[in-house]
């Protein structure tokens, strides 16, 4: 999913998603105007995908102490049970100015590696895999986002890894055993930010299993 300041560097044009986007936010926006928080918890409920990218897209530019933000974590929480916005806020309104431009420049070249995840998906080619590799790893993009504690984006690396490893996506080459250390950081990290309602996660969930069973590992099941 691209979300906030990965969807201003891309600057894509998907004319549903912006139908959705704007028909969201008129709802929400005209519920807040008049306190309406069962409105606001439909439009978040019915609109879930333009909801998280609208926040994610606002959160880069408004503080915590927001109004629109705040109305979105309550009404967030209300639907999805979820701390998830109130979490990923506070974080940004307490960072460092430097650390906040650092962040920018880094997910500015994550951005152009979704292309690169775009093209090795349809080529399987290792080499197209080991350019996304080598982004994230020997690039540092996924360094310096630990540097600067964004374990969402964080998560996003985590994703790309995963896949770039996995023996199942390429034509060759390839570590099982990498791909499942990126996933399980990556499910660390989603559960960490409160954030396991959404497709990427259960995605990855099943990826897990997959790895697991493709590498021979046997979980122990609680009695």
């Amino acid at each position: 999913m691209l979300s906030g300041l990965l969807l201003t560097v891309l600057a894509i044009a998907v004319p549903l998603q912006q139908d959705a986007n704007a028909a969201f936010q008129k709802q929400f926006d005209q519920a807040i105007k008049v306190a309406d928080r069962v409105n606001q918890d439909r439009a978040v409920q019915k609109y879930r995908r333009a909801a998280f990218d609208t926040f994610m897209a606002k959160v880069e530019r408004a503080k915590w102490e927001d109004e629109w933000i705040q109305n979105f974590a309550g009404s967030w929480k209300r639907v999805y049970r979820s701390n998830f916005p109130e979490f990923y806020s506070k974080y940004l309104t307490d960072l460092e100015p430097s650390k906040a431009t650092q962040r920018n420049k880094t997910i500015t070249r994550l951005a152009q590696l979704y292309e690169v995840n775009r093209q090795a998906i349809a080529s399987r080619s290792p080499e197209d895999w080991q350019k996304m590799i080598e982004g994230i790893e020997a690039g540092g993009i996924l360094l310096e986002l630990m540097q600067t504690e964004d374990r969402y984006y964080q998560g996003i690396c985590q994703m790309f890894l995963a896949y770039a490893y996995n023996t199942g996506y390429r034509d060759g080459g390839g570590d099982d055993f990498q791909a499942l250390k990126a996933t399980e950081a990556f499910l660390e990290l989603r559960e960490e930010l409160d954030l396991t309602n959404d497709a990427d996660f259960q995605n990855m969930e099943k990826l897990l299993i997959e790895l697991q069973d493709r590498l021979g590992i046997e979980i122990k099941k609680d009695d």
